[in-house]
């Protein structure tokens, strides 16, 4: 295995995912159709879940190596909590846990899915113009 992989390897409990992810949308982990690898950023690997009646969300965990895993993922699930309830749209928390305590044994945050194109891809390629619209009026990006 190169370094890379080795890195990135991350051990957790699927199936306690799974039912960490049926109980944060009040639902049982029965109705969990399908859980498959979505996306990796540099900290984070993340699964898309689909329930039975086709109901998607997002599942993200961070790799073993991130810096300072209980606060960087208690910060993001109280940081996007905070912005969805201020009306911004970001997805919403369903769950999380900064603690490795738990039935997955891994951090994790258990997310709203949003079917759009991600903002990162595109913010380098963006002018003056489109930075101004994504950051004073970011609904209408």
């Amino acid at each position: 295995m190169d370094l890379r992989m080795a890195e990135r390897r991350r051990i957790f409990d699927i199936h306690g995912l799974r039912q960490l992810a049926a109980q944060a949308v009040n639902r049982s982990a029965d109705d969990v159709l399908d859980l498959e690898k979505n996306d990796e950023t540099s900290l984070n690997r993340s699964f898309l879940i689909t329930m039975r009646d086709g109901f998607k969300m997002v599942a993200r965990i961070p790799y073993e190596f991130t810096p300072a895993k209980y606060h960087s993922v208690a910060s993001e699930a109280a940081t996007m909590a905070f912005l969805h309830a201020s009306g911004l749209p970001v997805p919403r928390v369903y769950g999380h846990s900064p603690v490795t305590d738990n039935a997955a044994g891994t951090e994790y945050i258990f997310m709203e899915h949003i079917n759009a194109t991600p903002l990162e891809p595109l913010w380098f390629g963006l002018d003056c113009c489109g930075l101004s619209r994504c950051l004073c009026a970011p609904r209408t990006f």
